[in-house]
């Protein structure tokens, strides 16, 4: 899962506010297993990073003119997708807060 060299050291950026990636060059092994709905794999790269879920994905509109983008969390993005119980209590035993915040659909 993921190219080592596009991972950001993700223990470097735990004191950080908002960690965010970019949706198309390199986002997380979470992302990428929640999207393809890999929950077993989820789970193992949860456990094997877990400041990922605290990680934004970010996607860039290339059409737009300004600099909107799109920002969510590991955890909007699998209740999108309706994941297991384990999931979900597994990003918020991670991220409690993930639950309180507002991504861009609201």
């Amino acid at each position: 899962m993921g190219n080592e060299n596009d991972i950001r050291d993700m223990e470097d950026m735990e004191g950080l506010e908002d960690i965010e990636v970019d949706y198309d060059l390199n986002p997380t092994d979470l992302y990428t297993c929640i999207c393809a709905c890999d929950w077993d794999n989820a789970l193992v790269a949860l456990e094997r990073n877990p400041i990922e879920s605290k990680t934004w994905v970010v996607k860039s509109d290339p059409c737009s003119d300004d600099d909107d983008a799109v920002r969510f969390l590991p955890l909007h993005s699998a209740c999108a997708r309706q994941p297991p119980l384990d999931i979900v209590i597994s990003l918020l035993t991670a991220y409690s807060e993930a639950s309180s915040i507002i991504d861009d659909n609201g």
